[in-house]
């Protein structure tokens, strides 16, 4: 298993600190880190997010942001359109294979499609909506009251 030494572990730490020490909609340039490796960025970022409480997103070319609650939840969506996006691929993808399948292998492919399908199907923005109708401000809502919206 990959350990992490401790002089990256030293840079890990002290880049968290200043990452969650940043203002609401603040920004730390690359200049100002040091131009830290993709490893040791995101690591850090992943020990701000707990230790603050907050979400960082990265600018390209410029640095790391702490994100306002707008930022987050624009981060939120883009995430589901990213999956929406990836799940349509799949489908795309496993249909073309599916005439030199065997018929258990045909079967494994109709059952991935079916859950590619469920997934492109929840992340649509128009679901997004339909759930926030029956939001309320107490918690999440449970997974099986989700679903059954999706009827």
């Amino acid at each position: 298993m990959f350990t992490t030494s401790p002089e990256i572990s030293g840079e890990i730490v002290a880049l968290g600190h200043a990452l969650a020490s940043l203002p609401i909609g603040g920004l730390l340039t690359y200049a100002k880190m040091g131009h830290p490796s993709h490893y040791v960025a995101r690591r850090a970022i992943r020990k701000a997010e707990i230790d603050s409480g907050s979400l960082f997103a990265t600018v390209r070319g410029e640095g790391i942001r702490r994100l306002d609650t707008t930022g987050s939840i624009n981060h939120g969506a883009a995430t589901l359109r990213r999956i929406r996006k990836a799940a349509q691929r799949g489908i795309t993808r496993l249909s073309c294979i599916r005439a030199n399948a065997t018929p258990l292998e045909q079967r494994r492919l109709l059952a991935l499609q079916a859950q590619l399908g469920a997934i492109a199907l929840v992340s649509n923005p128009l679901m997004t909506a339909k759930v926030e109708v029956h939001q309320t401000n107490t918690g999440p809502l449970p997974v099986g009251r989700v679903l059954e919206m999706f009827r």
